[in-house]
């Protein structure tokens, strides 16, 4: 009914209002925490790491994980490839995944699935076709680690999210999902529009 589209663009509107000012709140994390936070040694890990206790335990068969995330009231699933010794990989499990508010934001509405980019266990993709997690990381052009897709109910990738984004981006990319923003805008341009409208004022 016509008459209901202002209604629709102005509740949007107004969400895409707060959501402008969550990305603003998070990138005014002051040079010195960000700095402090970005610090890692960019190199192979000596040592293995282990995902954290969270994530779920899946047989790899994608449609039951979003069926059953779903069922838990949940927005999806997201998939994230990673690879042992990863040092990046460990920055998103351990720096971002270790922050309280991220590790519940994230519970809250994904389901999350690790893929080995090199492993060999057989995953069930979404068309029903078996294939190991190094075919699949390969098929979804994700053997850059870390990677993250997060599948939403109707099996859409809502978001791809290649390499480490530090926690204040993460924090935005998890909201940008979760309260459907990916449905009416990009994320790099929502994003984008926002650190010039923050970093150059009129």
């Amino acid at each position: 009914i016509p008459i209901n589209y202002p209604c629709i663009n102005i509740t949007y509107n107004m969400k895409k209002i707060f959501f402008l000012i969550l990305l603003i709140s998070l990138t005014s994390t002051s040079p010195a925490e960000t700095h402090k936070t970005l610090i890692f040694e960019d190199k192979p890990l000596q040592k293995p790491f282990e995902h954290p206790d969270w994530f779920k335990l899946s047989l790899l068969d994608l449609n039951e994980d979003l069926v059953d995330a779903t069922k838990n009231g949940k927005q999806g699933i997201i998939l994230y490839f990673g690879q042992q010794y990863c040092s990046y990989c460990n920055a998103l499990l351990n720096t971002n995944f270790g922050k309280p508010d991220i590790a519940s934001y994230t519970q809250k509405y994904f389901d999350v699935i690790a893929i080995n980019i090199h492993g060999m266990e057989t995953i069930i993709d979404f068309d029903g076709n078996h294939l190991t997690e190094q075919e699949y990381a390969v098929k979804m052009k994700t053997t850059f680690t870390p990677s993250l897709i997060f599948i939403d109910k109707d099996r859409k990738h809502a978001l791809k999210l290649n390499g480490y984004y530090p926690p204040y981006q993460f924090q935005a990319a998890l909201k940008f999902v979760a309260e459907k923003y990916y449905l009416k805008e990009r994320f790099k341009k929502l994003y984008k529009i926002t650190l010039r409208k923050y970093f150059n004022p009129v």
